[in-house]
């Protein structure tokens, strides 16, 4: 089993949380996820697996901590051993509808990456439009 550690990281506020450890061999990997606070629209419940087949899936959940309505996207950047941004993907939250002051929205997002297991860094930016 090799051990990998993947780090997410929250763009506004740059956020950083322990992920967990993937296997060769097996089916999915689950990178696993962290619960994030801080910043008006925190990103939290975040979790990252990839799949033989060179897929990446990212998904977690938006909550608007501001006192205004708001609607957006999320851009998910992807960084490898080297800190270089390998792929990005958007997602929309809450399926673009507006998310209520306290509300929360959730996005799912996945990308086709040559050597998943290389991912060391995923950095997750909400985009209020």
């Amino acid at each position: 089993m090799i051990k990998k550690t993947i780090l997410l990281c929250l763009v506004l506020k740059i956020v950083t949380a322990v992920a967990a450890l993937s296997a060769l061999g097996e089916s999915v990997h689950n990178y696993g996820a962290a619960t994030f606070s801080g910043s008006e629209y925190p990103v939290e419940h975040i979790t990252a697996e990839a799949y033989p087949e060179k897929q990446i899936t990212v998904s977690g959940v938006v909550k608007n901590a501001c006192l205004n309505p708001a609607k957006g996207t999320v851009v998910i950047y992807f960084l490898d051993s080297n800190y270089d941004v390998v792929c990005t993907t958007e997602a929309d939250v809450n399926n673009h509808k507006i998310i209520n002051p306290g509300g929360s929205g959730a996005f799912e997002a996945s990308a086709m990456i040559d050597n998943v297991l290389d991912i060391k860094k995923v950095y997750i930016e909400f985009v209020k439009n």
